[in-house]
């Protein structure tokens, strides 16, 4: 009999009064699931997860929109709330890997669409649309009309509320925080973040906040999966390279230079593709391009790597040239500036990008 299939053992023993304090006894022994290895606890979870949800194409995002950051489903300081190693890493053992670690999944109980990944804000929940089994994606306007509704249906539950009525649990504004004990305060962020769990509750639709409740308690059941990605976050022109290892979350700033050499290799397809935290088109090349001319102007060219940018912004050109009028006027600009940076000669910088 195997700790692995979680059984209760029950073993009757006999020993002297003076050891057990009295005759018979019974001894009952739990096997907890921490004494369980990765690969065990991932295969005796996984099948439940995947009874509980099916992981559904890519298409299936319209329609939603972010409902919960995981730190809203734990408790107030958990370190796991903004790792997106830990994050993608358990769903990756209940799930396994899939196109750039975001999960679409529909909740076969109630048919109700949701999706978790990890973006700059943190590991996040998203809910969308009931949809019955077979279901058809929604259309980009079928999409916009059913967050429009969602929106109409979450102002009325919100509104009819008493919890939410009464307003925020604390006026940060009425405390004075110099003569607050630490203690206190930490009593405080308490009682906040109860209240947003409560507001996050009542605001997502109610199949969904069901569904994520579930599906987040059987993330947490597990250990992360092993795997490594990079992560662009555009907002901070940052490299990070991601992951877990033996069961343990990691996120390293790659820093200048081998951040960019990461983001080349990606380009080249030496590695991976690079997961873009904005969702704004790069295009191929523009990622490279994005980051280095972030780099330019703090004064750090990185020289070393300039033949293979030269090499990337051709890349781009041709993605520009070839783009539709809208993002073409967005991006035509920017790539003559840069190819006058990058030293290009004009004549070749102009016949790339189509101009005559």
């Amino acid at each position: 009999m195997t700790e692995g299939r979680g059984r209760r053992v029950l073993v009757f023993v006999l020993g002297w009064a003076a050891v057990l304090g009295g005759g018979w006894a019974w001894i009952t022994f739990e096997p907890r699931i921490s004494a369980l290895s990765d690969a065990e606890r991932a295969s005796a979870v996984a099948p439940e997860a995947r009874a509980e949800f099916e992981l559904v194409s890519q298409d299936f995002v319209t329609g939603t929109s972010k409902c919960y950051s995981r730190g809203d489903l734990l408790p107030l300081g958990d370190r796991k709330a903004m790792s997106e190693g830990d994050f993608i890493g358990r769903l990756r053992a209940l799930f396994g890997p899939v196109p750039g670690d975001e999960y679409v999944l529909r909740d076969r109980a109630t048919g109700a669409i949701v999706t978790a990944y990890s973006m700059q804000s943190g590991p996040s929940y998203g809910c969308g649309p009931v949809l019955a089994k077979g279901a058809k994606p929604l259309s980009a306007r079928e999409g916009f009309a059913a967050m429009y509704e969602g929106s109409a249906a979450r102002k009325k539950r919100l509104d009819a509320d008493p919890v939410i009525a009464k307003g925020a649990s604390v006026d940060w504004s009425k405390i004075d925080l110099r003569s607050a004990s630490p203690t206190e305060v930490t009593a405080l962020r308490a009682k906040e973040h109860t209240w947003f769990n409560h507001f996050e509750d009542v605001a997502a639709p109610p199949a969904a906040a069901a569904a994520i409740a579930r599906l987040d308690a059987l993330v947490e059941r597990v250990r992360p999966a092993d795997f490594e990605a990079t992560r662009y976050y555009a907002d901070t022109a940052t490299v990070y390279q991601v992951g877990a290892s033996g069961g343990v979350a990691f996120e390293h700033d790659l820093g200048p230079e081998p951040g960019l050499a990461r983001l080349l290799d990606a380009d080249e397809g030496k590695r991976r593709p690079v997961v873009v935290s904005s969702g704004d088109p790069f295009g191929p090349g523009g990622v490279v391009l994005d980051f280095w001319r972030d780099q330019a102007s703090h004064g750090h060219p990185l020289p070393g790597l300039l033949p293979r940018v030269r090499k990337a912004w051709f890349r781009h050109a041709e993605w520009v040239r070839t783009e539709i009028p809208s993002i073409r006027r967005v991006f035509l600009g920017p790539a003559q500036d840069d190819a006058k940076t990058l030293g290009i000669d004009p004549a070749r910088a102009r016949a790339a990008l189509g101009i005559k």
